[in-house]
């Protein structure tokens, strides 16, 4: 659809989209569930104007630690979270990362991520600091967003849903206001952003985060 429709579609169709869709996996979230496979595939356009988000196979309920291990079958390596890719840990915050991969296929207009990249190699990339490109028409602003909250690294860096959702409207309105594309700004707000918080000692069975934490200092080092 989005391919098809490229010339039909405007900028704030686009956000509609992303705006619509964040606000599923808002609710989903309140609900205490993970989507675990969220992407363009995975979006249905009900009308022109609206699209749903689907395909619950993979979803599953959180337990006491706020992660869900998978311990089998295939994943979408190009659309997850490092800590999926490296552990097949899911949470929320990885949630978060596969919308943001979701924001880009919107404005990519399709376009899969890391085209021409082998799976074996996209969590390299990653723990490089390499992410997505930004695509023409996709905002500097959301793009900004993106990579600086949405794609980072540590899981408990990410914003949750709900701001995402809360900046996603404040961009629709901007562009009701006629405010161009590439003038759109995300609100300073986002200085403070909620995100995910997760008390590693709280949880001594959780040995996923210490691992990166200690592969992020040796890293630096």
């Amino acid at each position: 659809y989005l391919s098809s429709n490229k010339r039909v579609l405007s900028a704030s169709i686009q956000v509609l989209f992303c705006h619509q869709l964040a606000s599923a996996l808002e609710y989903l979230h309140s609900k205490n569930y993970v989507h675990r496979d969220i992407a363009a595939r995975n979006a249905l356009v009900s009308s022109p104007q609206c699209v749903k988000l689907s395909d619950f196979g993979l979803s599953r309920a959180l337990d006491y630690d706020a992660v869900y291990t998978a311990s089998r079958g295939k994943l979408p390596i190009k659309w997850l979270a490092p800590e999926s890719i490296l552990y097949r840990a899911f949470s929320m915050a990885s949630d978060v990362w596969m919308f943001g991969v979701l924001t880009w296929e919107i404005f990519a207009w399709g376009v899969k991520p890391w085209v021409g990249v082998p799976n074996q190699e996209v969590c390299g990339r990653i723990e490089s600091g390499e992410r997505p490109k930004k695509t023409s028409d996709c905002p500097e602003a959301l793009y900004d967003f993106l990579v600086h909250h949405t794609w980072a690294f540590e899981a408990h860096k990410r914003p949750v849903m709900s701001e995402i959702t809360r900046i996603l409207q404040e961009m629709l309105e901007q562009l009701k206001r006629w405010v161009r594309p590439e003038n759109l700004r995300v609100s300073r707000k986002t200085s403070g952003i909620p995100v995910i918080r997760t008390n590693i000692d709280s949880l001594p069975n959780l040995t996923l985060w210490r691992t990166m934490e200690e592969q992020r200092r040796q890293a630096e080092e």
